[in-house]
């Protein structure tokens, strides 16, 4: 093996493009033959600070190796092996440090690569919190919702523009067939014209008005949307989390029924039990199996439904963290449902979108009153001629309207206004009763999961200490197999039951947090000492 020199690990610099892409220098590319339509294997420090890459098929080849070479050395016995790594006394001391560094060439990369892939693991593992970023960045809703308020400002700027000035220019030109006394053969001229409505009823200043309580109604309205998406992503991290240990559950079950079908088949055997004992084992672990299968694909749909949340491609591998047991936290129910009367994003629309109607009752009732208006208009004539001596000229205009009659369409529009702010007065009451409704369905459900943990935790631990029993009791022969299926039974569903409630605590939480306004207004709610305590579980 030759000595590695430093030009043979540094290979030079390389400037990253604006599209992040960058150039291996031709040297590095010869040295290491690599070519155009070559695949690299790119792998990151877990510091963050370092990037590396391989051929795929470099990284093919050693997994290759190595896994021969672990194979070969798991078929040796322990005294071959200590020979081969250790050789006999007769051999020379320079083969002996050959033969370790043989074994340090075979070790030193398999212990790295672990580490470097234990470590890129644990850098990737995604929080809730994480989860909930990606969720408010990537999600079809929220961009939905910022495109309905940049709509919305623009509908405030057009109301804004209606009470100022509007200036035009208009130019001509005029080619007659032939000149005459009035007119030449050619002309041309322009003028400009500057006109101001005069907001005498404040018609502009209702209509701004009107356009702003609009505006806000979709700032709440965002609020509201990005309050749904961090409950669907916390909800389908948290189902993610569900299924697996679900699948745990379901995997217990199987391994722990084939040992028991292994024990009737002994039994059987020795003549102990009938067939029939057997037959109900067999019976026992097929329905476990499909229990099984279902909770595969249970965890299959549970990672899709969460890329679908977070936009993502739906095979995208997904790792979370599982924050285990929850906090539990102290709250009053009076309080979260005064909290949701005066927080929640759609209490908050509902009181805009009544304030915008009423503004739009007004401005129906201005839209029948007289209207006045200044204009000025500069005319410039360069081909005077004629009775068009003049080549420029100006002229003012103050001008008033007012519809004498219209048919009762101005009442009948003041009348469609007035009902649909009386609409949005009723719509808002049954708002604030739906919220305190959520609110305190969110309460009362939190307070149950957390009921349940503590019972489905005392009844896991007593199923676990009754199937250690069964199977003591059928292994030594004073008890019946139907103890021991009952028992593995009752342990599965102990199992299920705390997963269950465990995960529906995390999706009340989130739920209780949604409920009440958000997290900024849950936060102030439940008080520094119970974030704290969540801020703990979660790490």
């Amino acid at each position: 093996m030759t000595k590695c020199e430093l030009d043979d690990i540094i290979l030079g610099t390389v400037t990253v493009g604006e599209r992040g892409q960058i150039v291996i220098p031709a040297s590095a590319r010869k040295r290491l033959d690599i070519h155009a339509g070559d695949q690299l294997f790119m792998m990151s420090h877990p510091s963050g600070q370092g990037l590396g890459f391989v051929k795929t098929s470099a990284m093919r080849d050693f997994i290759e190796q190595m896994s021969s070479r672990l194979e070969i050395a798991m078929d040796l016995p322990v005294e071959t092996m200590i020979e081969t790594v250790e050789p006999e006394k007769k051999k020379t001391t320079a083969n002996k440090k050959n033969s370790v560094k043989g074994l340090a060439w075979l070790l030193v990369p398999i212990l790295g690569m672990m580490g470097l892939f234990s470590g890129a693991a644990n850098a990737q593992k995604m929080t809730v919190d994480d989860a909930v970023q990606a969720a408010l960045a990537h999600n079809p809703k929220m961009q939905i919702a910022r495109e309905n308020i940049q709509k919305a400002s623009a509908q405030v700027d057009q109301a804004f523009a209606a009470g100022l000035p509007k200036i035009s220019i208009n130019s001509n030109y005029t080619q007659n067939d032939q000149a005459s006394v009035i007119s030449p053969e050619t002309s041309s001229g322009g003028n400009m014209a500057v006109t101001q409505s005069l907001d005498v009823f404040g018609m502009t200043r209702t209509a701004k008005s009107a356009a702003v309580y609009g505006k806000a109604a979709y700032s709440f309205d965002a609020q509201r949307a990005a309050n749904d998406v961090t409950l669907d992503a916390k909800t389908a991290y948290f189902n993610v989390l569900r299924a697996r240990r679900g699948l745990t559950v379901q995997e217990d079950t199987v391994a722990q029924l084939k040992a028991h079908l292994t024990d009737a088949e002994s039994f059987f055997n020795s003549g102990t039990i009938a067939k029939f004992d057997v037959l109900r084992a067999q019976t026992q672990l097929a329905n476990a199996q499909q229990g099984l299968i279902s909770a595969q694909n249970g965890v299959k749909l549970a990672e899709s439904s969460f890329n679908n949340v977070l936009n993502r491609p739906l095979d995208t591998p997904v790792d979370l963290e599982d924050p285990g047991e929850p906090a539990f936290i102290k709250t009053e129910l009076a309080s979260c449902v005064d909290a949701a009367c005066q927080s929640r994003p759609e209490v908050l629309q509902s009181t805009a979108l009544l304030g915008m109607n009423e503004k739009i009752v007004d401005a129906t009732r201005i839209n029948g009153k007289p209207k006045f208006n200044l204009s000025w208009t500069y005319n410039r004539n360069f081909n005077a001629i004629g009775i068009y001596t003049r080549d420029s000229s100006w002229v003012g205009l103050i001008g008033a309207s007012m519809n004498l009659f219209d048919g009762g369409a101005t009442r009948a529009a003041i009348a469609q206004a007035q009902s649909d702010a009386n609409n949005s007065k009723s719509q808002k009451e049954q708002v604030v009763q739906g919220v305190s409704l959520d609110a305190q369905q969110a309460y009362l459900s939190l307070h149950e999961s957390e009921q349940r943990i503590q019972a489905a935790k005392i009844g896991k631990d007593q199923a676990d200490e009754s199937m250690r029993l069964a199977q003591v009791r059928y292994k030594g022969g004073v008890s019946t197999q139907v103890e021991v299926l009952d028992a593995q039974a009752a342990l599965t569903l102990a199992g299920t039951n705390y997963v269950n409630a465990l995960y529906d605590y995390h999706v009340a939480l989130a739920k209780l947090e949604r409920a009440v306004g958000g997290h900024d207004q849950f936060a102030k709610l439940t008080g520094p000492e119970n974030q704290q305590m969540i801020a703990k579980t979660a790490k």
